[in-house]
């Protein structure tokens, strides 16, 4: 048995005396910028580690941590660094910051305050094979938003040394994940990071790879909490089962550590020998608040979709999760949060029943309201586009369409004002002379300012004059607006669409009565003119590129758009 709920403390004790000379090696423990009320510091001490609890108050402290793990550890213990904090990073390196308070660092000025990861990772792979490093995002104590070149942020290292392994996730999946379940003798650090949501494992995981070897929990000092917990309230420990089937059930029920898993083995075995554990096992679970939430929402099986669900409706409601992509990381536990106490509840990151049904009132009700707001803007532009219309460009002058378009470019009379324009355009060149039409060509061949502005100056009067300086004044708009379009190219680009998706953002478009062109996944002029009127419907700013703003309200238009109900 796992000595977690082993009923027999005192033969526990024994076999720990016998084999504390093949323990000789102290396994080592660095854990860096853990708020004080973590518990795993004691969690790595009753696993009989050799515990460094370091402050990260600057990256001297931190690097002189890892400088006193390296010098002190001997080949052939096992080594652990945790690091808990602010994370930053520039998409390839990431830096853990220090906790001082200061100037917001950027990408040339980081090393001075912060302490890379790869540095833990090359200490900790002086231990090949008996290395851990975890990674734990502090959400709520992020650091001032960093400087050009960096994001706020944790992600995982790009390169991890051979014989390492890396958890990474939040700082309470982290918590969770080692002190419930991967330190535990003989538990695979994969399996003990699959049941926690928001952890994942990298690195070094071969099959059976344990964090506490049953060698190294046979020999810890303080390794029966599950004991202690029965003896503490007051329950009697009952003799080793001696039934092949009750053992099995206790190692499942152990392996689990969860209410319904103790309860299943009670059930089978009321009066079993581990009954006085499993009910100590249980009172344990129920005392801690967040394992009570993290059940609670675990029962409710929520599906990947579900969870898209969940995060497109948190994004409506304004607590962005910055991602909607179903994993509840550490993003979506704030967001969700937020809710929570926006709504009058304890901000426990994870939802209840009543919480989830709450939610998707709440959002329908904004998703209603939000419509209903984009649909009085489209009234009253195309209210203001008739107007327009007949005050300019019905008459058919060219002065009239060419202000008409300035004002709508996207208009519900756009595209005839291009064709009278064209026309018009069309009857100037077959009347012009052959020399101001070659002229003409020439200029437009290249279309540069300077260009037309030599056209307007070799012929001020010329037939084409009009569009000369039409395009002069186009060309310099466009060249005022080439790091916002840019920037609007480089944030679509990053939402990584496929031709599937692409399609479907022009179907549900061409629903919305926008004319977006052929539906055939390949975004053309009608498509942007198209994403610039839903997104100018609804108070976003009109790109006509997608950004993550224009994908939430998209998602909650489609409903079942990118697998949402």
């Amino acid at each position: 048995m796992h000595p977690r709920s082993a009923p027999l403390p005192a033969l526990a004790a024994a076999l720990a005396v016998f084999l504390s000379s093949a323990a000789a090696l102290a396994d080592r423990a660095l854990l860096i910028g853990l708020p004080n009320d973590s518990p795993l510091p004691e969690a790595f001490r009753e696993a009989g580690f050799d515990v460094t609890n370091a402050p990260h108050e600057s990256v001297a402290d931190m690097r002189a941590a890892l400088s006193g793990l390296l010098s002190a550890a001997d080949p052939g213990e096992r080594r652990v660094i945790v690091l808990a904090g602010a994370f930053v990073h520039d998409g390839r390196q990431v830096w853990l910051m220090e906790r001082a308070e200061g100037a917001a660092p950027d990408r040339g000025a980081v090393g001075d305050v912060a302490l890379a990861v790869d540095t833990a990772l090359a200490v900790a792979a002086d231990a090949p094979g008996a290395a851990f490093v975890a990674l734990a995002d502090a959400a709520e104590r992020q650091a001032p938003e960093p400087g050009r070149g960096l994001q706020a942020g944790l992600v995982p290292p790009r390169e991890i040394p051979q014989g390492v392994t890396v958890l990474h996730g939040d700082l309470r999946g982290v918590t969770a994940a080692l002190a419930h379940r991967a330190l535990r003798p003989g538990v695979d650090v994969t399996a003990a990071v699959g049941r926690q949501s928001g952890v994942t494992a990298l690195g070094f995981l071969p099959q059976g790879h344990a964090l506490r070897p049953e060698r190294a929990a046979a020999a810890a000092p303080a390794a029966e909490p599950a004991a202690e917990s029965a003896a503490e309230s007051g329950a009697e420990p009952g003799p080793e089962p001696d039934n092949a089937a009750e053992r099995a059930a206790v190692a499942r029920a152990e392996e689990a550590d969860t209410r319904a898993a103790w309860r299943a083995y009670l059930d089978a075995y009321p009066d079993g020998a581990g009954a006085a554990a499993a009910r100590a096992a249980i009172a344990r679970i129920e005392a801690d608040p967040e394992r009570r939430a993290a059940e609670a929402e675990a029962a409710l099986d929520l599906d990947r979709q579900r969870r898209r669900q969940v995060q497109s409706q948190l994004a409506i409601l304004g607590h962005e999760p910055r991602g909607v992509d179903g994993v509840f990381g550490p993003n979506t536990r704030a967001a969700i949060a937020r809710f929570q106490r926006a709504q009058g509840y304890e901000g426990t990151g994870y939802l209840t029943r009543p919480q989830l049904e709450e939610l998707s009132v709440a959002a329908a009700r904004r998703q209603a309201e939000l419509e209903a707001e984009a649909e009085r803007r489209r009234l009253q532009a195309e209210r203001e586009d008739r107007a327009v219309w007949q005050a300019t460009g019905a008459e058919g002058d060219e002065a009239g369409l060419r202000t008409y378009l300035q004002r709508f470019p996207d208009g519900l009379f756009a595209e005839e004002a291009r064709e009278a324009l064209a026309a018009i355009e069309g009857e100037r060149r077959a009347a012009a002379e052959a020399a101001d039409a070659t002229a003409w060509e020439r200029a437009v061949g290249a279309d540069t300012v300077d260009a037309y502005r030599g056209y307007l100056e070799a012929r001020p009067q010329g037939a084409f004059a009009p569009e000369a300086r039409a395009r002069i004044e186009a060309l310099r708009a466009e060249a005022a607006g080439a790091d916002a379009r840019e920037a609007a190219r480089a944030s679509e680009r990053q939402l990584g669409l496929n031709d599937v998706t692409r399609l479907l953002v022009e179907q549900r478009l061409a629903q919305l009565g926008l004319d977006p062109g052929r539906a055939d996944g390949a975004f053309d002029a009608s498509t942007r003119r198209a994403i610039r009127t839903f997104q100018r419907n609804r108070d976003l700013e009109p790109t006509g590129y997608l950004t993550q703003a224009t994908v939430a309200r998209m998602l909650a238009d489609l409903g079942g758009l990118f697998g949402q109900q």
